[in-house]
């Protein structure tokens, strides 16, 4: 289980991407990956997991001619940091070999212990995002969406910490998202990088998401895709039916 601490801040144009991106650079990070990412968490009906200080979530990571990979993420939320996201997680790749195993088994014990929610053991197998989310909605009968959200994202990383520069579509906008291994160090790799503090924003970006599109419908304020990946999932981008 890995310690996660977040903090993200609203980039306002282009030009402050790049100058967030050469201070990194400046400071020793370098630039570890470009993908797009596709993130589905599901709930209960009645938000259990959120309920349970837990997060599921569904990550499907798109590379350029590279077959697309499925991410399991488990988050426990650590309620003992203000100002911060701190959560421990539990991650693994599915549809790979037999070493995430004990993993999964990790993560159907917590689930089950704190939710009642029991995860089939064939969805370990699964390298389809939409069989993934099938799964979820109608076997598990995880009706409830909190986030079913893209972004092209690009990393750099020093050590323990690391870097996204995210772009979504639909308007939402860019951002820049900062990871470390505890809070010291996410304050002081703020501090680093000269941001405002007013600026920062500890939610996450399922909830910035729908901030930003508020005053449109419940299922779209949770919805945010490129376009081509709105056409591609068909039905499965309108909210499922309790």
């Amino acid at each position: 289980m890995a310690r996660e601490c977040e903090i993200k801040m609203e980039l306002m144009s282009d030009e402050e991407a790049q100058a967030v991106q050469e201070r990194a650079l400046s400071l020793g990070f370098r630039e570890e990956d470009r993908r797009t990412e596709l993130d589905f968490v599901p709930d209960t009906e009645g938000y259990g997991c959120r309920q349970a200080g837990l997060l599921l979530r569904f990550r499907e990571i798109r590379r350029p001619r590279v077959t697309p990979e499925i991410l399991l993420t488990l988050k426990i939320k650590n309620t003992a940091t203000e100002g911060i996201q701190d959560n421990e997680e539990l991650e693994m790749y599915l549809g790979r070999d037999q070493s995430g195993q004990p993993m999964f088994d990790t993560i159907r014990a917590l689930l089950r212990e704190r939710v009642g929610l029991e995860l089939p053991i064939t969805i370990a197998s699964v390298r389809d995002f939409q069989t993934a989310y099938q799964i979820a909605v109608q076997e598990l009968r995880m009706t409830e969406r909190r986030a079913l959200i893209e972004k092209h994202r690009q990393t750099l990383v020093r050590n323990g910490s690391v870097i996204s520069l995210d772009y979504f579509p639909e308007g939402v906008g860019l951002f820049v998202e900062l990871e470390t291994q505890t809070p010291e160090a996410l304050r002081d790799l703020i501090n680093e990088l000269y941001l405002a503090a007013g600026r920062l924003e500890q939610r996450t970006y399922g909830q910035l998401v729908e901030a930003k599109k508020a005053g449109q419908t419940e299922s779209e304020r949770r919805t945010c895709l490129f376009p081509e990946t709105r056409e591609r999932l068909g039905p499965t981008a309108k909210h499922p039916q309790h």
